[in-house]
């Protein structure tokens, strides 16, 4: 999309430089020019829009509707049922688990959604703060996308902006989900600079965000085939899938929180303590005592 933008762009520059060539040899450069330019830009406009569409499509019709129904496999994928009686014995008994501890498990976990929550929840008890990337970040990276994806994008590359600004039109009015409902004034390049880092933002955005989701996602050992290295090494399924929990595993954090949750406590005595002596000398010394 992006090429063929550019391209249209392009051409519409060389083709105004050949049109103010030919006004020359007319009396009224500025009619000619004006008749011949509109045509130009519509052919353009044309161009773009179709680039556009093609665009928009593939995101709202095909990598939209894929990706929610893989976030809703991977919030709904039962974990392994070992690391579940696991967390199970340390909820049950009142067991205290430490940051190496936390790690560990994350390990087990292989990246499932479901037992890193309930790895959280049960940290949390022994002022382990786990951080992990959650199902909501990938829920709206999808919803970027979706909303990125609804024509038209305004998308002009730096080089070409003043052609953008004679070509691209008027300034869309969207709604909350994107979605066009009418018209402003005329674009600027500052409005097209703008637009053209949000669509770049989001791109980028997805892109990591799918880095950080591969990386998340275990799969079976069933689901890997003995490979071989350059040097004609056999790596095992069982290999190949101990390097991908570790993956996932170093998306998990775990932080001691105790130190702050002291530091919380002392605080809210201290105030506790302050507004019992206030309360007093309130009582003792009457209303107007400090």
């Amino acid at each position: 999309m992006k090429g063929e933008i550019a391209g249209a762009l392009s051409s519409y520059r060389s083709g105004m430089e050949r049109i103010r060539s030919g006004a020359a040899a007319y009396k009224d450069e500025d009619t000619y020019i004006s008749e011949h330019r509109a045509a130009l830009v519509s052919d353009t406009r044309r161009k773009i829009d179709a680039a556009e569409k093609s665009f928009c499509d593939v995101i709202n019709g095909e990598v939209v509707p894929a990706l929610r129904a893989e976030l809703v496999d991977h919030m709904t994928q039962q974990p392994d049922k070992g690391v579940m009686q696991t967390l199970t014995y340390y909820q049950q008994f009142g067991v205290k688990l430490d940051a190496a501890e936390v790690k560990a498990l994350a390990y087990d976990a292989a990246g499932n959604s479901l037992a890193l929550r309930c790895l959280s929840s049960i940290a949390e008890k022994s002022g382990i703060k786990v951080s992990f990337p959650t199902t909501a970040e990938y829920s709206g990276i999808i919803d970027r996308l979706e909303k990125m994806g609804q024509p038209p994008l305004m998308y002009c590359p730096t080089q070409i902006l003043h052609e953008g600004v004679e070509v691209m039109g008027n300034k869309p009015l969207r709604r909350a989900d994107g979605t066009k409902y009418g018209e402003a004034g005329p674009v600027d390049s500052l409005y097209l600079i703008m637009t053209t880092q949000s669509v770049e933002s989001t791109m980028k955005a997805a892109d990591e965000a799918g880095d950080t989701w591969s990386a998340a996602v275990v799969p079976e050992i069933s689901e890997y085939d003995v490979i071989k290295t350059e040097d004609g090494e056999e790596v095992s399924r069982e290999a190949q899938r101990a390097t991908d929990k570790l993956g996932a595993a170093q998306q998990v954090t775990a932080e001691d929180t105790t130190s702050q949750q002291i530091a919380a406590t002392v605080t809210a005595e201290q105030k506790e303590a302050e507004d019992r002596a206030a309360r007093g000398r309130a009582y003792y010394f009457g209303s107007d005592a400090t």
